[in-house]
Formats: C-alpha cells, sequence, structure tokens
C-alpha cells in the first residue's frame, strides 16, 4: 500500500500517523520478524505500542476543535512508507497490512478535513480497527509457536534498526 501524494489538513490526525508508522517499524524490525514466531518480547513492545497510539486518539476525541482562523487549513504530507521487504513471519505481514490499512483510513478520514480534534464518527471507526488488529495478536498468541522448518528461513533478514545518529 502507498501513500503517495496523501495529506491531512489535521495536525491531530498527522501526530496519530506518526505513532502508528512507528508501530509499524518496530513490527518490521522485531526479532520476530525473521522467524515464524512471534517472541514474547516483541508481543509486549507491539501492544505496548497500540495502547501508546489509541491513547493519544483517546485524547483527540476529548478535547474541543480548537478555532485556528491564520493557521488552518494547511496541508500536512504524509510520508510514503518506507521501502521495506515483506518480513519472513507471515503473521507480521499482516500486522503490516493492518497499521498500513488503519492509517489510510485515518488519513482519508472525515476528521482529516478539520485542523485539529477528530470527530467521534472516526474514532469509533478507529476502535474498530484497532479491535481487529487486537483479534489478531490474539490469535498470534494462540498459534504460536509455529514449526515449519521447510517454509522458514526463506526470506531474507529484516536486518537491524537504525543506529547512530
Amino acid at each position: 500500500m502507498e501513500l503517495k501524494n496523501m495529506s491531512t489538513n489535521n495536525l491531530d490526525v498527522a501526530g496519530l500517523v506518526d505513532r502508528l508508522r512507528v508501530l509499524r517499524y518496530e513490527v518490521y524490525k522485531s526479532q520476530s520478524a525473521n522467524v515464524l514466531h512471534t517472541m514474547p518480547f516483541d508481543m509486549v513492545r507491539i501492544k505496548k505500542l497500540l495502547e501508546w497510539a489509541r491513547s493519544y486518539k483517546d485524547m483527540l476525541v476529548g478535547k474541543p476543535v480548537q478555532d485556528r482562523p491564520e493557521s488552518t487549513p494547511q496541508v500536512i504530507v504524509i510520508e510514503d512508507f518506507e521501502d521495506m521487504d515483506e518480513p519472513q513471519n507471515v503473521e507480521h505481514r499482516d500486522m503490516m497490512r493492518h497499521v498500513e490499512f488503519i492509517i489510510w483510513e485515518m488519513v482519508n478520514s472525515q476528521s482529516s478535513r478539520l485542523g485539529n480534534s477528530m470527530l467521534p464518527e472516526d474514532s469509533k471507526r478507529y476502535d474498530a480497527y484497532e479491535d481487529k488488529f487486537l483479534q489478531l495478536l490474539d490469535h498470534v498468541e494462540a498459534t504460536n509457536p509455529i514449526d515449519a522448518p521447510e517454509f522458514t528461513p526463506s526470506k531474507p533478514g529484516t536486518g537491524q534498526g537504525r543506529t547512530g545518529i
């Protein structure tokens, strides 16, 4: 999925997208991405990052839309996803696609046209998307470990995360 030429007018939607991009990258660069088994420490990290994004989204719904006549509407460009090969872990591919879908939906939501905040309808949609993601995580926990020695390794590793400054 590409985000080419995508933008939002909403400062808060852009902030939510930033947090979801961190989640996507961490799923990709986790140790579990290179095998067909999601390690418990990676699952803790993924859930914590999802919780971080949800907390930010919940904050948006609770605050009133601010009147910003001098600075709204602004166009905030949403950067395309980094070019990355698919990870070996099929479930991590699913996770990455779910996050990409959530980003796509939020950037194209009605709230994206506001200067800030989030409409209740878009908040409910986000919650439904996140609930589906949590169901995927429950499935992963219930079915791991997976032993597929003929399937893995069949792709190059995802490499280490960012290093240095």
